[in-house]
């Protein structure tokens, strides 16, 4: 028998995969890259366990140390797969929470860290994904392009 860790306090969260394959990497007329992801239409939902703030680990840049994501959503990998979904960095997180607890986002997955691995799961069984709001000021909430 499989014993799957449990959340705390799960929440549902909507996800918006990137779709690469249907992604222009170049403009026809313009002939230079295009900086937008294509993305699927209609969002994913999950339940996952919410962390806000800053976390502790910094990435090398540059120009010195940064502060490498807004917070992390944790997942289990055998709810992806149970919706035939592989998270990816890149992937929009637009929407944490259902009905009047419900948060409008535009996040996006910046990091990956696979956790958990006990015998019984052939695996990790827990999937923290990191992420970010990379344009506050000027992208619209949940936008599409295309």
């Amino acid at each position: 028998m499989i014993v799957l860790p449990n959340l705390i306090h799960p929440v549902p969260v909507f996800l918006r995969k990137a779709e690469k394959a249907l992604t222009a990497v170049q403009d026809d007329n313009l002939h230079e890259p295009v900086g937008q992801v294509r993305r699927q239409q209609a969002p994913t939902r999950f339940l996952a366990q919410v962390s806000w703030g800053k976390d502790q680990r910094q990435d090398q840049v540059a120009g010195g140390a940064a502060s490498a994501s807004d917070g992390y959503l944790l997942f289990r990998p055998a709810d992806l797969r149970g919706r035939h979904f592989e998270i990816e960095v890149g992937d929009c997180i637009v929407q944490i929470g259902e009905g009047n607890a419900a948060r409008s986002t535009d996040l996006y997955v910046v990091a990956l860290t696979w956790m958990g691995h006990y015998p019984d799961q052939n695996g990790a069984s827990l999937v923290r994904a990191y992420f970010e709001d990379r344009s506050p000021s000027r992208a619209s909430r949940g936008s599409t392009w295309g």
